[in-house]
């Protein structure tokens, strides 16, 4: 098909699916169509960062800027998770605040929020962390059930630490 949008649905399948180098290549093939698919650039950037390649998904960010503004709500996520993964912590902090003032519901932007003020050392981290991982369990407790499959050190109803929150926090994220 001519239609770039198939080929980013089929990249973020992919995507999800942990299959990076075929979700490249569908975002890639997106490209190929048009160099106006927003969806594309946000794909190739979770790609890269997904294998731990964060100055080229910053570099997709800004691809995605130079040849189709402004960025998509969710440019700032990925923004934002690239940066608190490199230790850029102010530019990962503005980049989720962003985020969530456009997508408050964003739960993944709420996880990163409390990974980066803990990192942060911030006074009231180990608070966030706990409210965001009740959060969690009220509005997705299928992802929760997923993270404790992967993450098996936390009891469903138990207290967990802030260090085994953080820990399930960065298994979501995969």
């Amino acid at each position: 098909p001519d239609e770039p949008t198939v080929f980013c649905h089929e990249g973020e399948l992919h995507l999800w699916a942990g299959r990076y180098g075929l979700a490249r290549d569908s975002f890639l093939q997106s490209l190929a169509i048009t160099p106006k698919v927003r969806w594309a650039y946000v794909g190739l950037c979770a790609v890269e960062m997904m294998v731990e390649d964060y100055d080229k998904a910053l570099w997709w960010c800004d691809e995605g800027l130079a040849n189709f503004p402004p960025p998509g709500r969710t440019m700032y996520a990925y923004r934002g998770e690239v940066y608190r993964r490199t230790g850029e912590l102010e530019l990962a902090l503005a980049e989720t605040q962003q985020m969530l003032e456009m997508t408050p519901g964003r739960i993944t932007s709420w996880m990163n929020r409390a990974l980066i003020e803990r990192a942060r050392g911030e006074d009231a981290a180990d608070e966030r962390l706990h409210t965001t991982y009740k959060k969690l369990w009220a509005h997705a407790p299928g992802l929760m059930h997923d993270g404790l499959e992967r993450h098996q050190t936390i009891e469903r109803f138990s207290s967990p630490s802030p260090e085994e929150i953080c820990a399930l926090f960065e298994t979501l994220f995969g």
